[in-house]
């Protein structure tokens, strides 16, 4: 179900990954961070690590989009896009929600899972990161910084690393 951006917010889970362990010690001193229980059903899922909680309507957006398209509903994943989102990506710029669409939908078909690496927001802008496990390669990480705009992605500065990918097509050859 989409997230209304006038709902009341939630508190949110932020994943600190394997050694971050000591980067955590040292968020937990400065407010608002504070440890806690992630609720956000996604997160309890998907992360594998310690939490930290924190809020905004951009933060719950990214991370409900992100849900529909690891969960292969693109479907889903567009009704937070705007019609005219404009998104930064490795293979250059794309302008408008079809554009935005047809490139996520290629890499949707290949997807196998996806770790939470962290999630970070605000209520006008989130970044996450995240590992994902293809088909072709077992560990493809990836970013995204979102900003959210009545209630809808505008923008996406996507960045994945692409060595895993090119590693495959060449050991494929």
């Amino acid at each position: 179900m989409p997230v209304e951006p006038d709902e009341p917010l939630e508190r949110l889970a932020v994943a600190i990954a394997g050694t971050g362990q000591s980067l955590l010690r040292h968020l937990s001193m400065i407010p608002p961070f504070r440890p806690a229980t992630p609720r956000c059903p996604y997160l309890q899922k998907h992360c594998e690590t310690e939490m930290i909680t924190m809020t905004g309507t951009a933060l719950r957006i990214a991370l409900a989009h992100h849900e529909a398209w690891f969960a292969k509903d693109l479907d889903l994943a567009m009704t937070y896009v705007a019609d005219d989102i404009v998104c930064d990506a490795p293979a250059g710029r794309l302008e408008g929600a079809a554009a935005y669409r047809a490139f996520l939908a290629p890499f949707v078909q290949i997807l196998l899972g996806t770790r939470m690496i962290g999630a970070f927001g605000d209520d006008e802008t989130a970044l996450i990161m995240y590992d994902t496990e293809t088909v072709p390669v077992p560990h493809a990480p990836g970013a995204e910084h979102l900003t959210i705009a009545h209630g809808k992605i505008t923008r996406n500065v996507f960045l994945f690393d692409r060595a895993p990918f090119d590693a495959a097509r060449r050991s494929a050859t």
